[in-house]
This record gives structure tokens, sequence and C-alpha cells, in this order.
């Protein structure tokens, strides 16, 4: 019996272990397919994907021609005219694209463009409509310079050479709510004129985001 009883305890320990592998690797799969669902909630509104559209024909499928409007509109303090293609116009979701090609196919994007309020859309690096000028700082990981509300440029972040080779994007700040142009501090920050993040003035009025700019890389 002594001799019978590795025997008869090995089929049990063989079947444990095949158990416990069957539980691990259906436990990967699981970690697997939540890791891919997670990702494609986090990817769904992330900006640099949209510059992978080819174009307008290819945004109409991808969105319905239905949620596609395309516009003519004025750049370069209203000196040059360029057509552009809009997805989910007039909503939270809605951003523009800017075509290299853009007379005929529509197509080869430029630039996406997004300044819509509540905004879904961000960065790789975490910018969005709404970013707190601080919070800004520290994602660029130092003070940085902008200009002054109210005119053509107004608000336009002057980022670091070293963040736009390696983001290759643009943002401009305006007033986080209605209430910010009441603020003391917003009549100081206008005009023609360049100011630094970290100064008096830029931090009592800490404005938020206003829009933001993905570019293709060069």
């Amino acid at each position: 019996m002594k001799k019978l009883l590795p025997l008869l305890i090995l089929p049990f320990f063989l079947a444990c272990g095949s158990s416990e592998t069957k539980v691990t690797e259906e436990i990967k799969i699981e970690k697997k397919e939540e890791t891919k669902v997670k990702e494609k909630e986090v990817d769904e509104f992330l900006l640099e994907n949209m510059l992978k559209i080819k174009d307008e024909a290819t945004l109409k499928a991808k969105y319905g021609a239905e949620n596609v409007k395309r516009e003519t509109q004025l750049f370069a303090e209203g000196t040059v005219e360029l057509d552009v293609s809009f997805l989910f116009k007039g909503t939270d979701k809605e951003i523009r694209f800017m075509w290299e090609d853009d007379s005929v196919n529509y197509s080869q994007p430029i630039s996406v463009h997004c300044m819509a309020k509540n905004s879904p859309w961000h960065t790789s690096n975490g910018i969005k409509v709404g970013l707190k000028m601080t919070d800004l700082e520290k994602i660029i990981g130092q003070p940085f310079e902008f200009y002054g509300f109210d005119w053509d440029f107004g608000g336009s972040v002057v980022l670091p050479e070293t963040y736009k080779k390696k983001y290759n994007s643009t943002c401009s700040l305006g007033v986080c709510d209605e209430q910010d142009y009441k603020n003391p501090a917003y009549n100081k920050l206008q005009g023609d004129a360049s100011f630094m993040s970290n100064t008096k003035n830029a931090l009592a009025l800490n404005p938020c985001i206003a829009d933001f700019t993905v570019y293709v890389p060069d």
C-alpha cells in the first residue's frame, strides 16, 4: 500500500496543477481584455489620433457625413481664407481639421484644433480645454510666457522649443469662467504684451486653456 500511495496521490497533484494553470491563464486573458477596454476608453478622445485620418471622406465614413461640416474661415489676422472641416460642429466634441489639400480632396491633415468648452478631447500629455495655467506649467516643467488677452493673438502660449519638438502642439489661455472678467488681474494682462506664468497677476487670475492644436510631426 505504501508503494501505491504516491501513485494514488500523484494524479491529485497533477489535477490541481492543471486547474491552477487554467485559472491563471483565464486571469491573464481577463486582465488583457480589461487593458484593451481601458486603452480604447482613453484613446477615444486622444486628439493626436485624429491626425491619422487620411481625408474628409474617411472622416465622413467613420463618423457619419451628417457630423462633418465644411466651412471657409479667415486666418492670419483676416488676410487668408482656408477651407476647413469640422467634426461634431456645435457640440462639446467639436474639433476642426486643416488640410494640406484644401481645395479638391480635402486630404492630408496639417492640424486638428479643439476649443469647445467641456470638451473630452485631450493630448497624450494631458492638455485639454479648461486646464488651469498652473497645471499647464507643471506639464511643461517650467514657467512660460503668454500674450495678453483681447487681441488677435490674445492668450497665446509661447511654448519652449524643447516642448514643441516633443509634442508638436500649441495652446492659448483665456478666462476660466465669466466671473474672471471681473478679476482686477484680468485688466492687467491685456493687449499686445507678454507675461510670465509665475508672475503676480498671472497667478491671481490663473487662466485656463481656451483652445489647443496638435500638428502633424515635421
